[in-house]
């Protein structure tokens, strides 16, 4: 009996402490040193891996359109993405996975056979990915033909003629500074 009344006691007493201030402060205190130890895992995990992992130099997407998802693609599309450099394929596999998560899909449950009991829903994911790489090229297309050099400048652009020939007017039209300064005297 003396058990009992000394675990409701203490129940009693963490309760009241949980539900005060200091409780929840305990709990902030708590999440925050959660939350560092797990930013700190990372890194070394990181660090770790770059140390003494094996470097993965195939990106997952384009292995997998290789491999088992060939079939659902067009060689355009598998043409397209085998042509591209590790880091090109990294850049575009990572930016492709921002859009899927925009969309409510994951690259990463495509990859690893996540959505192969629901073929519909892979092949709408599938034609996503066909759309989004389509406009992908052309984005990529147009932003590295704005950044190529112009070769040759023209001489003078057509509004710059006319500009200089209103302004041989205005000149010739209206008296000179030096013809002006001598009407003044």
């Amino acid at each position: 009996m003396d058990l009992a009344i000394l675990i409701l006691v203490f129940l009693a007493i963490g309760y009241l402490l949980g539900a005060s201030k200091l409780g929840k402060s305990v709990d902030q205190a708590t999440e925050k040193a959660a939350v560092g130890s797990k930013k700190l895992a990372d890194r070394v995990g990181q660090s770790w891996r770059g140390w003494f992992g094996r470097r993965q130099d195939e990106d997952p997407f384009r292995r997998w359109v290789s491999g088992p998802g060939a079939n659902l693609f067009s060689e355009d599309f598998k043409t397209w993405l085998n042509g591209l450099s590790v880091s090109q394929a990294r850049e575009f596999s990572h930016a492709l996975d921002q859009y899927a998560g925009s969309l409510g899909f994951s690259l990463k449950s495509l990859v690893d056979g996540g959505l192969d009991q629901d073929p519909m829903l892979r092949q709408v994911f599938v034609e996503a990915i066909a759309v989004y790489s389509s406009a992908y090229r052309r984005a990529k297309t147009a932003h590295q033909q704005a950044q190529k050099p112009e070769m040759a400048k023209p001489e003078v652009d057509a509004t710059d003629k006319t500009a200089e020939a209103n302004a041989s007017h205005r000149v010739a039209d209206g008296p000179s500074e030096a013809g002006a300064a001598a009407q003044a005297s």
